[in-house]
């Protein structure tokens, strides 16, 4: 799995990720993000206005404000949002713990689908940035892995 990141505090969640999966064994690649790349996933982090490079991936998690415009970019299959109460990926309840919602039925990399239901993550990160997690770690799933249950 070759996970790729661009934009603001998209470092702090690759780093909570490496650092999750390495308690569990895990192995995947992460890379910035490069024009003319080929990856599984792209996690994008709040650009501020920044240009992202044109590349290609199956999921592209992107910061809601941000969605349209990477849309236009990065060339996906799936595009997951989250940020806002009416992103793909929501907040549901943060505190020692978050709760993150996916509030809609979306494509998974293999042609499936992801049912709607809420995931708990172990604290780390700002909840926005949690819901970006999670969708990692949804695309993550489908090598095998499981999202947490804490």
């Amino acid at each position: 799995m070759k996970i790729a990141s661009m934009g603001q505090e998209s470092q702090e969640i690759e780093a909570y990720l490496s650092r999750w999966a390495a308690c569990r064994g895990w192995i995947f690649q992460t890379e910035r993000a490069a024009s003319g790349g080929r990856y599984d996933v792209v996690l994008a982090g709040p650009m501020a206005g920044k240009a992202a490079p044109t590349c290609q991936t199956g999921i592209l998690i992107a910061y809601d404000e941000d969605a349209g415009v990477l849309a236009r970019q990065v060339q996906a299959r799936t595009i997951l949002t989250y940020g806002a109460s009416k992103s793909t990926l929501s907040l549901s309840s943060a505190g020692e713990s978050c709760v993150v919602a996916l509030q809609r039925e979306t494509s998974d990399l293999l042609g499936g689908a992801w049912e709607i239901g809420e995931f708990r993550l172990p604290g780390g990160l700002p909840g926005h940035l949690a819901c970006a997690a999670v969708g990692a770690l949804l695309a993550l799933r489908e090598a095998g892995w499981r999202v947490p249950e804490e």
